[in-house]
């Protein structure tokens, strides 16, 4: 399923004034779908809709999800309600929810409802049959496999809009208990490193827009309650969380980057600071020093002071012409710094370089 605002992290790239009107449209809950669709058909009529880079199937994915949910109206509004909905009905439900898995055998203990599974990859590993706003499916994608820092066969993988998933003996069997949360998609998850019943996760796709970010959850009790934690954004703001670090030597500070820039916590996520609102893609520690922390969107920044100022790092090939850099350390040697960048051009693979010699490899 598609998210209802899925090319809102598209919308900086539609620099052709004609299409403003209909882009900018899908962004306003006060817009009626009908219109907007009427803007975009008239924009692309006599036009090659395969041209790359104009939001033509970005907007019809988004077409296709929003349509019957809006109908007969067109109304954009009533889409910020249904997770609002749909929790009110869970909670007045609940006891019947219960009881019709109950009758099916699917659970017999009630202070949870949890969906358990063995899994092995049997295919199909390429593209699948099915078609969605006249775009064909693809398989399923994983956003992140997170491992506890303190017993390896402590597993959470999280799916765009799968949920987040649970292993206690190393793949074999998986659960979940995320499946009614107002949004089953996740971005990333961290271990607490000194008590790994502690943990964060933030929901919504970090990488396109298969499912919106609602905020970051904690858990305090290993992943069986997830409370929602101060970081919070409405479900039609169009941010992504994209990477979620905890501080090694003192787990109270946390820190979430993503389009929203930086945030960071003091107070193991009940108050949150922003700290930069440049579209951040990683962050990492300096194994061994917590004090020094790098992060990188379209340039390599580093902060010497636990992620409360940065300075942007020169010198770095494609910094500042890539539009999306990832970062990699390692313990074996600290002073290392392994940077991949995409590029531009294609979003393909530009470069791989090492901060010792600061040139592709």
């Amino acid at each position: 399923m598609r998210s209802i605002y899925t090319t809102l992290v598209l919308l900086a790239l539609f620099t052709f004034s004609n299409a403003q009107n209909w882009a900018e449209m899908m962004q306003r809950p006060d817009a009626n779908f009908y219109q907007v669709q009427a803007e975009f058909n008239q924009y692309w009529q006599n036009k090659d809709i395969n041209e790359k880079g104009k939001g033509y199937k970005a907007f019809k994915r988004w077409e296709h999800f929003v349509e019957r949910r809006c109908y007969p109206s067109g109304d954009l509004s009533q889409l910020n309600l249904t997770a609002k909905n749909y929790q009110e009905w869970l909670e007045n439900n609940s006891s019947n929810i219960y009881q019709a898995a109950n009758n099916q055998g699917k659970f017999s203990n009630s202070s949870a409802i949890m969906a358990s599974s063995t899994w092995t990859a049997i295919g199909p590993m390429g593209p699948i049959s099915g078609t969605a706003g006249g775009q064909l499916l693809k398989s399923g994608r994983i956003n992140f496999v997170s491992i506890s820092p303190t017993n390896s066969n402590v597993l959470f993988v999280g799916a765009p809009c799968g949920g987040l998933w649970k292993s206690t003996n190393g793949g074999t069997n998986w659960t979940t208990n995320t499946d009614n949360l107002p949004i089953t998609g996740f971005g990333d998850h961290a271990f607490d490193p000194t008590n790994t019943n502690v943990m964060y996760a933030s929901t919504g796709d970090s990488d396109t827009g298969d499912s919106n970010c609602t905020g970051v959850y904690k858990s305090t009790d290993g992943g069986n309650t997830w409370i929602l934690t101060s970081l919070t954004f409405p479900i039609t703001s169009g941010v992504h969380i994209r990477r979620l670090i905890v501080n090694p030597t003192n787990p109270l500070i946390v820190m979430a980057v993503g389009t929203m820039g930086i945030r960071r916590s003091t107070d193991g996520g009940t108050t949150w600071t922003s700290i930069s609102t440049t579209n951040t893609y990683d962050i990492e520690f300096k194994p061994g020093d917590a004090n020094t922390v790098y992060a990188a969107g379209s340039t390599f920044r580093r902060s010497t002071d636990g992620g409360v100022t940065w300075t942007t790092i020169t010198g770095v090939p494609a910094s500042g012409t890539s539009n999306r850099l990832a970062i990699a350390v390692t313990p074996a040697n600290a002073n290392f710094v392994y940077v991949l960048a995409s590029n531009s051009a294609n979003n393909g693979f530009l470069g791989f370089t090492i901060n010792k010699f600061w040139s592709f490899i």
